[in-house]
């Protein structure tokens, strides 16, 4: 063998199910792909019972006894996101935050009403599907 260079193993044939492992990815035999990502309202319903019902009950009753100044605040609206994000255990970006700030802001600016769909185009790009939308809808009074 020259010098510097490596023997080339010879290649063994592979096995029916090493070879559908390497075409799922999956490293070894237990191994899964993780699932797809579930549509935002599925998400938020097991994200709601994990929190469970004395946990909803508190963040509800933070929002009712919020007073008006905070409410005109986005910085307190923010942490208050913030804060019921940790309480749900769900790991939320500066960046959406911050988007969240801003779509409150428009949302409650007098002037042009906005649609549910203009914010959700707007701040959530494409992370938002229509069903979330479609429910939030149901919320949220129409617009005149």
């Amino acid at each position: 063998m020259a010098k510097g260079k490596k023997a080339e193993r010879p290649k063994r044939p592979q096995g029916k199910a090493a070879e559908q492992r390497a075409a799922s990815g999956a490293s070894h035999p237990g191994a899964q792909a993780p699932p797809p990502p579930k549509p935002g309202l599925e998400a938020l319903k097991e994200n709601i019972k994990r929190v469970g019902k004395d946990g909803l009950i508190n963040m509800l009753n933070e929002v009712k006894n919020a007073r008006p100044e905070d409410w005109q605040n986005p910085e307190r609206v923010k942490e208050m996101a913030r804060r019921f994000a940790q309480q749900f255990r769900i790991p939320v970006s500066e960046e959406r935050l911050n988007a969240f700030a801003n779509a409150f802001q428009d949302a409650t600016r007098p002037g042009r009403p906005v649609s549910v769909e203009e914010l959700a185009k707007k701040y959530g790009g494409n992370q938002v599907d229509d069903a979330t939308i479609k429910e939030m809808k149901k919320y949220i009074p129409k617009i005149q």
